[in-house]
């Protein structure tokens, strides 16, 4: 499942950032490959969190695993470059912990989910009979 495709990359950070970044032979091409990759290591980041609590593929992206997914690449295609208080980095930052909720349930996505474990036991019991405190036998 695609969480991201490059079309999402252009429009969230335009194309003069991923020229900058994605352009490897610097002769003004956009290589797909590098782009492609980043995006591929961010769906199966996304997926690898997603697997433990909900069915996948997902039917319907959530448009914040677009975002997730994005800001999972950008900060990957920029690499070395990437400056610890800039927007990539923060952004990263921000969409790992989005997926470690995800995975923990403290968030949650409009998907078909696997369902919970069910505990047994906990419930009230009732037991006849005399007891420590059995009024009725005094």
């Amino acid at each position: 499942m695609a969480y991201a495709v490059q079309q999402d990359l252009i429009d969230r950070f335009g194309d003069d950032e991923l020229m900058l970044y994605c352009d490897r032979n610097s002769d003004g091409v956009l290589d797909a490959e590098v782009v492609a990759g980043v995006l591929l290591d961010a769906n199966a980041m996304i997926d690898r969190h997603l697997a433990g609590r909900y069915q996948l593929p997902l039917s319907v992206v959530d448009p914040g695993l677009t975002r997730i997914a994005s800001d999972l690449a950008r900060y990957w295609y920029q690499g070395d470059s990437v400056k610890a208080d800039g927007a990539a980095a923060i952004n990263f930052k921000q969409a790992l912990a989005q997926l470690r909720d995800l995975a923990d349930g403290r968030t949650t996505l409009q998907a078909a989910g696997v369902a919970p474990t069910q505990v047994s036991g906990g419930g009230i019991q009732f037991f006849q009979g005399g007891g420590a405190f059995d009024p009725g036998g005094y």
